[in-house]
């Protein structure tokens, strides 16, 4: 069942980019976040995580790329992460990416308040001893925050309440991901790398 909502999620997160993606895309832009989650796991502890930046271990990617066209209200992004670790006897991977639309309340200089929904996919495998396991999960989840355009539009800086959702990655007996709610806040900084971003 994992597998399947892993696909079905890779293939929604394709179709989110493509449609929400503006049509003649003018600005886009390089980011990173800052991020501390706690994720309610169900039938257990907490877990809280901070990582700077942003990785797939803390379920806030690190990597963000936005695009925006004629429309300075609305934005198409992706958050990426990847988290590679190896050691005598064992390794570890993990892959997360989220699409996302952001919905600007305003525009221009200043100050900008925004909401943005996305979802994603993120994947982990695990090897001990030449045994190995490995699984996708879904994610979908909702964001309100704000942001400070920087003198010129050439950047800005953003804070962000955020809420996602993750389905349970497991093979087998092994549970990679666990299914819970993570509720995070997220601080980061874009750079606009064509075009002002205002």
């Amino acid at each position: 069942m994992n597998r399947t909502h892993g696909r079905i999620a890779l293939i929604a997160t394709t179709l989110v980019m493509l449609v929400a993606a503006p049509a003649a895309a003018r600005d886009w832009s390089m980011g990173s976040n800052l991020g501390l989650s706690v994720l309610n796991v169900h039938g257990a502890d907490n877990v809280t995580y901070l990582s700077f930046p942003g990785t797939v271990v803390a379920l806030q990617p690190g990597l963000r790329i936005g695009l925006r066209g004629s429309s300075a209200r609305q934005e198409t992004f992706f958050d990426a992460g990847l988290n590679l670790a190896t050691a005598s006897g064992f390794r570890s991977n993990s892959l997360g990416v989220t699409g996302n639309w952001q919905f600007n309340l305003s525009t221009g200089p200043g100050t900008q308040p925004f909401v943005n929904a996305g979802l994603g996919f993120l994947y982990a495998s695990r090897e001990v001893s030449h045994v190995s396991a490995s699984a996708t999960s879904a994610t979908f989840g909702a964001g309100v925050g704000l942001r400070r355009m920087l003198p010129g539009g050439h950047g800005d800086v953003r804070g962000e309440l955020r809420w996602d959702y993750v389905t349970k990655g497991e093979d087998g007996d092994v549970v990679l991901t666990p299914e819970g709610a993570a509720f995070g806040i997220k601080v980061g900084f874009d750079l606009w790398v064509l075009g002002p971003g205002s």
